[in-house]
């Protein structure tokens, strides 16, 4: 990963149960959170430096 500035999110997607052949599927669709979380990541000096110089 090259430097700079990088956000990363994190989030839980929608999960149809309906479809279960267990007792879950009586609760149908279940609705994830969007977004999550989010923070700002700054990189300076990496891996990517040591393999791409």
């Amino acid at each position: 990963m090259s430097d700079g500035k990088y956000y990363v999110k994190a989030w839980i997607a929608d999960v149809e149960l309906g479809d279960s052949s267990n007792a879950y599927n009586k609760l149908g669709k279940l609705v994830g959170v969007k977004p999550l979380d989010e923070i700002e990541v700054t990189v300076k000096g990496s891996m990517y430096d040591d393999l791409n110089n």
